[in-house]
């Protein structure tokens, strides 16, 4: 194998890969990439076996074609030390070893046989095309609710419905809940698929915000994304999904409206008391809410003018959860209930967008 490239398109592809690869040294292989040169053109595969990323780039010239396996990590932080003009050129007689050089130096790494790299997935079916923006935006939105290491399997990632007419995805890990919804007239086929914690990250970074078109496919138990420049497949959770819906409030009890980023600064001052992230309490009364945290002695307090008009009330919630919620609405205003549980237990944050209920957010509350 011999070509030459330019540091940039280069780099762009290895930053793309890059967070599919394992950084443990379970499987050392995993750690590399696999590069395959042929018609003017490298694609560059990794892998840690629960999701996988390609990606695509042109050369400025090919001596010959081939296939190597290179660490990830080191072969990025060298492109990151160069240059932006620089022309790094790869060559290859055994497939175990690559020299690479770049302006007045050279590197000799090591890789694996590329013929053991392995490779995740399968065939695709029910393929259709969506917008990028559209997919990255739902996903981006709930992501945040995601449970880490819950026993719940199912729980640690993210629902995505697909239906007529419109992309949904929900996330929750028992103490909170996100959903989203955004029309995407392109979607004709009815699927529901849990993408795991980790695909969900690396997807909403390889998806541009741009007008571009990605090609989605479901496999037995994979799903798959091509777009310009990359091909992205994540393994899919078995298990069935929670039915959000039943948990979702109803729009009743207290409601006001306030300024969304002047609430989320207030309860991240009032916050600040506290060593670690804690919780605060919330109490409304007629055109104000009060924040308050206590530690030990110390105290804080903050008003914030709402609108609302209604009998007094008040509930305790984690003020990182309540910041995640309302960072994860885009509109000037948010609408805020402390709505009844549908369970009949204690009320609940429930908060979405002044006149855009399309991303729509659940605190549970806590005792103080």
């Amino acid at each position: 194998m011999k070509f030459k490239i330019k540091k940039e398109p280069l780099l762009a592809a290895v930053s793309k890969i890059a967070g599919a690869a394992e950084h443990k040294q379970t499987m050392p292989i995993l750690m590399h990439c696999c590069i395959e040169a042929k018609d003017g053109t490298i694609k560059m595969v990794s892998t840690d076996m629960e999701i996988q990323i390609a990606a695509s780039t042109a050369v400025l010239s090919m001596d010959e074609p081939g296939r190597v396996t290179l660490p990830v990590r080191r072969l990025m932080d060298l492109l990151r030390t160069l240059q932006p003009e620089t022309e790094v050129g790869f060559s290859s007689s055994k497939k175990e070893n690559t020299t690479v050089s770049y302006g007045s130096g050279r590197a000799r790494l090591s890789g694996f046989d590329p013929d053991d790299f392995p490779s995740v997935g399968g065939e695709s079916a029910d393929v259709f095309s969506v917008s990028s923006l559209a997919l990255k935006t739902v996903l981006s939105t709930v992501k945040y609710a995601i449970a880490k290491d819950d026993v719940r399997y199912y729980l640690n990632g993210a629902l995505l419905e697909c239906v007529e007419g419109a992309l949904n995805a929900v996330a929750t890990d028992g103490h909170r809940l996100a959903f989203s919804k955004i029309e995407a007239k392109e979607v004709r086929t009815q699927k529901e698929l849990i993408l795991p914690r980790k695909g969900v990250n690396e997807l909403c970074r390889l998806l541009p915000e741009g007008d571009e078109v990605v090609d989605v496919g479901f496999g037995t138990n994979h799903i798959f994304v091509k777009g310009e420049g990359f091909e992205y497949v994540s393994k899919l959770i078995d298990g069935k999904y929670p039915d959000y819906r039943a948990v979702m409030p109803k729009k009743s009890g207290p409601r006001l409206i306030v300024d969304r980023e002047a609430l989320a600064d207030a309860v991240g001052r009032v916050n600040l008391i506290q060593e670690s992230d804690g919780a605060v309490l919330l109490e409304l009364a007629s055109g104000e809410i009060v924040i308050k945290a206590r530690t030990g002695t110390d105290e804080s307090v903050e008003s914030v003018s709402v609108d609302y008009t209604g009998e007094s009330a008040k509930i305790g919630a984690s003020a990182h959860y309540l910041l995640d919620a309302l960072n994860g609405s885009d509109t000037e205003k948010v609408v805020v209930y402390f709505a009844p549980a549908p369970n009949g237990a204690a009320s609940v944050v429930y908060l979405y967008g002044e006149g855009d209920a399309r991303n729509q957010h659940v605190v549970m509350p806590i005792n103080l």
